[in-house]
């Protein structure tokens, strides 16, 4: 396979010093029509098991995302709201925060759904420009999260979330990736808690001082799009095949 052809996707996730264990994990699936990748942070008081909870998605994935469900986004919706539904039958509490994108070789777009405060955004001369929205007591009403909210003591209240006790309510983005190569999807404790230098550091592959656990996603994009390759630097993010 062409290598100039291949999106590069480098994961690295970090436990926070002030969290018993690492409640972030990323997973990876490979389809003959494109690229599916989440990023879940399971919130620190939730009850749920987070290596359980995530196998459980995954499994999911497999059995119910067809080349059929990754057509369009309103199609990929509501078969992950049927899985959504599965899981609240095998799980009665627990809460976290997700972000699931997905990339076709065939369109110039990246498109998927979010609930919670992970995000996605583009790197550009070294700096992210965050476009995903987040959900969070910080902007109560669906405000553009601004650098101000970060320091604001509702931030970490979530008014979206994976609640296996509420109703699922995603919200929807699609964005463009003419002109854009590098894409990045960010746990809060990368975009919100590190400052620049510690978040440059991060996304360089180094370890950090950080209260909480700590995962990004980068994905370069070539401008052809064919396959995949990657460097899974944490036991938190698995990679599955679903290629025919």
């Amino acid at each position: 396979m062409d290598s100039s052809k291949l999106i590069n996707i480098t994961c690295h996730s970090q436990q926070g010093e002030e969290r018993e264990i690492n409640r972030d994990f990323i997973n990876i699936f490979e389809f003959n029509s494109g690229i599916l990748i989440y990023l879940i942070d399971i919130s620190t008081n939730s009850k749920l098991d987070g290596i359980d909870f995530t196998a459980k998605i995954n499994t999911l994935i497999k059995s119910k995302i067809s080349l059929k469900s990754l057509v369009d986004g309103k199609e990929f919706g509501s078969s992950f709201h049927e899985i959504v539904s599965e899981l609240k039958t095998q799980f009665t509490v627990g809460v976290a925060s997700l972000l699931i994108a997905y990339i076709p070789y065939e369109s110039n777009l990246i498109w998927g759904y979010t609930i919670g405060d992970a995000r996605m955004g583009f790197m550009a001369e070294g700096d992210v420009t965050w476009e995903t929205p987040v959900h969070t007591g910080a902007n109560p009403f669906g405000e553009i999260f601004t650098e101000t909210m970060k320091s604001s003591p509702h931030r970490h209240i979530l008014t979206r979330s994976l609640n296996m006790r509420k109703k699922y309510q995603p919200e929807f983005f699609q964005f463009s990736l003419i002109n854009k190569n590098l894409i990045i999807l960010g746990s809060d404790g990368f975009w919100a808690e590190l400052t620049n230098e510690n978040q440059h550091s991060f996304l360089a592959g180094n370890d950090i001082a950080s209260r909480d656990d700590c995962s990004v996603a980068i994905i370069d994009i070539p401008e052809t799009k064919r396959g995949v390759t990657m460097a899974l630097q944490s036991e938190q993010t698995k990679y599955f095949d679903l290629t025919i």
